[in-house]
């Protein structure tokens, strides 16, 4: 479960990656620098300043999401200061799913998060991240034809 958070968070940058150097930002003065520094917020910025409004807006709506954000916090508290054990609830009323597993709650920059279920809130997340990478990609892949 944890590794199925990384691995949707992950996309984001590896997405930011195709981004960044299908739009030619890597040729332009105001580049990324350092390599490390590829990443999805990085990319975005660098999108607004570049102009590529309804790219940028594509993935903003992913960005921006509180899911995503949530996401960001539990990736970068595991990666960071390690995670807690998750939870499993068992729940005898519902005979089809008697359990659900829950990630407790934890502290990220001094802020207490709220406990989550994970299978909800990762084909949440997973269902948003898949939607962004697909309807971003179509439209860098229209800037590309016909700019190209």
């Amino acid at each position: 479960m944890i590794a199925c958070a990384q691995s949707t968070h992950s996309v984001t940058d590896i997405f930011a990656h195709a981004a960044y150097f299908a739009l030619g930002i890597n040729l332009t003065e105001n580049r990324i620098k350092a390599a490390k520094d590829i990443n999805f917020k990085n990319v975005m910025n660098k999108i607004l300043e570049e102009n590529f409004s309804d790219i940028r807006n594509s993935m903003m709506q992913l960005l921006d999401h509180d899911l995503y954000i949530n996401l960001e916090k539990l990736v970068n508290q595991g990666k960071h200061r390690g995670l807690a054990e998750p939870i499993i609830a068992i729940e005898w009323k519902n005979q089809l799913t008697p359990y659900k597993v829950k990630f407790p709650k934890y502290f990220f920059n001094e802020k207490l998060q709220s406990e989550c279920e994970f299978q909800k809130f990762l084909s949440q997340i997973y269902a948003m991240t898949s939607q962004m990478t697909v309807r971003t990609g179509v439209l860098i892949n229209r800037f590309l034809q016909t700019n190209y």
